[in-house]
């Protein structure tokens, strides 16, 4: 599925609370996110910020793929350890249903990459999923 053919889900009112749930808890944009995003624009690959895809709003949308980042930072996870917390898990469940493949980057991998790192941090991660991006 591409972003371009994306479907729409009238999601039941049950699983809408939930999104509404996952969405509330959203701080836009984060400083985790702008950097990520400046990399990502120094590659000079296509993407959204912040879309909305059937009622999730997710953090990066590659526009020529399936392929969506998730950029997890402390508060996605169980205190003091690396278990991400149920609407994380939820979120990511959902998009992969819908036909998205997820590439989860979380706080504790990022934080400690220099600028290079960084760089070849995320090529890496993009290329395990696509060719085309």
């Amino acid at each position: 599925m591409k972003y371009e053919k994306k479907i729409n889900i009238n999601w039941p009112e049950e699983i809408m609370q939930l999104i509404n749930s996952i969405n509330n808890n959203i701080s836009y944009p984060s400083s985790f996110h702008l950097d990520c995003a400046k990399y990502l624009k120094s590659m000079d690959i296509e993407f959204k910020n912040e879309i909305e895809i059937n009622g999730l709003i997710v953090d990066i949308c590659f526009s020529k793929t399936n392929i969506i980042i998730e950029l997890n930072g402390p508060l996605h996870y169980a205190h003091q350890s690396r278990k991400p917390l149920g609407p994380t898990e939820f979120k990511i469940r959902l998009l992969i249903a819908m036909g998205w493949q997820v590439i989860s980057i979380p706080w504790w991998d990022w934080s400690y990459l220099n600028n290079d790192d960084k760089y070849n941090y995320l090529k890496n991660k993009i290329k395990c999923y696509s060719r085309e991006v």
